[in-house]
């Protein structure tokens, strides 16, 4: 197995076998999961292959019995579905192509309008609670009866009973449950069918390997089969694992945009010199708080909350950062401060932390 997200920058996580990524080895702070600030209990997000999950699952709900229940999803109307139930609940019973519009069902206006205020009423309420794709809570005793929703068979030609919870994600943070993440990946499964070795097993210094990804051969290779990482690697031309990790960072759209991801490629070869100048470079999750940190004179806690802040779109905590900006660094000039807020902008967009970066390149590689 590897981990997804932030679980591996945790030591005890790396010391008790759940994760293989050193955090002290590869200098990765603890502050992505989690820190004196944060009010909310972090997850642990865990990749098996994924032909065999459901056997993990099996051994799960084994070794724990009637302790184990995975969490729901709370599917919502949205607009299509939304309309397909005022409809329902108007009596039509009959078929509904995927594309119909009110007005080939209903020749008055008044009907459709009626139809169309019903399906607006029953936007981001919830039509129906299915199984979340992995998360699951291990309770100190049995299951709560009155938080579970039902049992289900976790696979053909098993009497393992699976319990499913009646509450999602946020609901299970709210109440402070511990929730585990048993996830799938494919490139996982590919390599059992190749071999069974422990992944830390494999060498980190195979010239073969480095040079399939300098060449831009890496066309086919699971988690790194794309043109855009295809371009990063003929250009980093990677020969370790922090060079492999940085290259798949650098592809998700948090680093790309602005032009950050462009300048660091352009800058590569003078920022391993300067290794100063290349902490302005936000190419993790993990250097937006280091970054923040500095530039503003917070500790990594607080740095984190203003990272979450640019995420998660929190226009306060975005205008708090800006004000800080200015007042610490008198110096810089407004053009600097705009690129400054518009490079961490880019965190509302998809990206790596550190640890996941460096968890998936050990996979790759």
């Amino acid at each position: 197995h590897i981990i997804r997200g932030s679980s591996g920058s945790c030591l005890v996580c790396y010391l008790m076998g759940i994760t293989n990524v050193d955090p002290i080895q590869e200098k990765i702070s603890l502050a992505r999961f989690m820190h004196e600030q944060r009010d909310d209990i972090p997850d642990i997000d865990m990749d098996f292959p994924s032909k065999i999950r459901d056997d993990i699952f099996e051994k799960i709900f084994i070794r724990w019995p009637n302790r184990v229940a995975r969490i729901s999803n709370n599917v919502r109307f949205k607009i299509k579905s939304a309309i397909r139930e005022a409809v329902r609940n108007r009596g039509y019973n009959k078929f509904l192509p995927r594309d119909f519009k009110l007005e080939d069902l209903y020749s008055d206006q008044e009907t459709i309008d009626e139809i169309t205020q019903e399906a607006y009423d029953l936007l981001g309420n919830i039509r129906c609670k299915s199984l979340h794709c992995g998360g699951i809570v291990i309770f100190d005793d049995k299951v709560p009866d009155e938080l579970l929703l039902k049992t289900y068979q976790i696979k053909e030609n098993s009497n393992t009973i699976g319990r499913q919870l009646n509450l999602d994600k946020d609901e299970v943070e709210n109440r402070n449950f511990i929730k585990i993440d048993i996830l799938s990946n494919r490139g996982l499964s590919q390599l059992m069918d190749i071999s069974r070795h422990d992944i830390n097993k494999y060498p980190l210094n195979d010239e073969n390997v480095w040079k399939i990804f300098s060449d831009g051969n890496n066309f086919s290779l699971t988690h790194g089969e794309s043109r855009a990482i295809r371009k990063v690697f003929i250009m980093l031309k990677p020969n370790n694992l922090s060079e492999v990790a940085c290259a798949l960072a650098l592809i998700r759209p948090a680093a790309s945009g602005n032009g950050q991801k462009s300048a660091f490629l352009r800058d590569y070869k003078m920022l391993n010199q300067d290794k100063k100048n290349i902490q302005d470079y936000i190419i993790y999750d993990d250097d937006a708080i280091q970054y923040i940190s500095r530039i503003i004179g917070v500790n990594e806690s607080e740095a984190d909350i203003y990272r979450k802040g640019f995420a998660k779109k929190k226009y306060q905590v975005k205008q708090k950062f800006k004000y800080l900006l200015k007042k610490k660094n008198h110096k810089f000039s407004k053009e600097k401060c705009d690129m400054i807020y518009e490079n961490l902008e880019q965190l509302e967009n998809y990206s790596f932390c550190k640890s996941h970066a460096y968890s998936y390149a050990r996979l790759l590689i």
